[in-house]
């Protein structure tokens, strides 16, 4: 409808004239079936989502007696100051309604990745931000014509939002055949609420810990997984993250990034490694980037690595 409403093309294609809006409800909700099957195989479909097309059949319901009526009609009315107000009405209404499964995507993604730290040491890997600013983007374009509705501003929407949403269009299916889906890391919750392990018990496990951690040195392998500690254990994953969680007060991911973090502080303390980039640092003690080194790194010590490199040669 844009492309022939910018083009004076409305009143030979009458017929195609606000065709789309029903399909409108089905964005939201597809968006975020999208973002739950990334992140599972295992997802099934709720009834919430198999009402969307309920929606979408009394949207195109209600604009029957305007699909049916006189092409003239249809011209005139989409010209009119009218249209403005009550097509505009209509989308954001459209807009609320996929925002909120938008923002049901946004919490899945947290969730996502609260379940990630307590199986990995690193999630570089997975890049589920671009997921998130997605989400955002729709919402934040949402949220601006909500103001200008009720406002009054009159933004020019058949320019805007079809050049929008086909801009987003080609950038998710870039990004979805680009990234590598992350349901390979099985979404099943470490539930140990009615594990009540003895003390002598969580002190054996505690030791058994620090001495592979020490000895083998594993966190500077990028990829070491709870599930590969637990292994070397010889106990379930769960038990080993209650073992984590009671005894260090931290989950898997922290546990392993303060043995990166404090074996970087060593190495930046280390004359040997005086002209060695932050880079190589990065990467000797497990992580695949500066970026997220650094943002650790700072977290943990209130420095950045070349800031702390500085200060300690400095006190030297």
């Amino acid at each position: 409808m844009a492309t022939l409403y910018i083009n004076g093309l409305l009143a030979k294609h009458t017929h195609l004239i606000l065709i789309h809006f029903p399909l409108n409800f089905f964005i939201g909700p597809l968006f975020y079936l999208y973002i739950r099957t990334y992140l599972s195989n295992h997802y099934k479909i709720t009834p919430v989502l198999r009402m969307t097309s309920i929606f979408a059949a009394v949207a195109a319901a209600s604009l029957i007696p305007f699909y049916t009526s006189d092409p003239q009609f249809k011209v005139e009315f989409v010209y009119s100051p009218k249209f403005f107000y009550e097509f505009n009405f209509l989308q954001l209404i459209n807009f609320i309604y996929n925002s909120i499964f938008l923002f049901m995507g946004l919490i899945s993604l947290k969730k996502f990745k609260l379940h990630l730290i307590q199986k990995l040491s690193s999630i570089d890997s997975l890049k589920l931000n671009w997921l998130r600013l997605f989400s955002i983007t729709f919402i934040l374009i949402g949220s601006i014509i909500f103001i200008g509705y009720i406002s009054g501003l009159k933004f020019n929407y058949p320019y805007f939002l079809p050049l929008f949403l086909t801009i987003q269009t080609y950038a998710i299916s870039y990004y979805s055949l680009k990234k590598t889906p992350v349901f390979d890391y099985a979404q099943t919750p470490i539930k140990y609420e009615n594990l009540n392990l003895p003390e002598t018990v969580l002190e054996e496990l505690k030791k058994s810990i620090l001495k592979i951690m020490e000895k083998e040195k594993c966190y500077l392998n990028p990829d070491f997984k709870l599930l590969d500690l637990a292994g070397k254990m010889g106990v379930k994953e769960y038990i080993l993250s209650y073992v984590l969680n009671h005894c260090f007060k931290k989950n898997f991911f922290e546990f392993i990034n303060n043995y990166r973090i404090e074996e970087a502080k060593k190495r930046l303390r280390n004359s040997k490694n005086e002209y060695s980039k932050i880079l190589t640092i990065a990467m000797e003690v497990g992580y695949n980037s500066k970026s997220s080194f650094n943002t650790a790194f700072k977290k943990m010590t209130g420095k950045t690595p070349s800031e702390y490199r500085v200060g300690t040669h400095e006190k030297v």
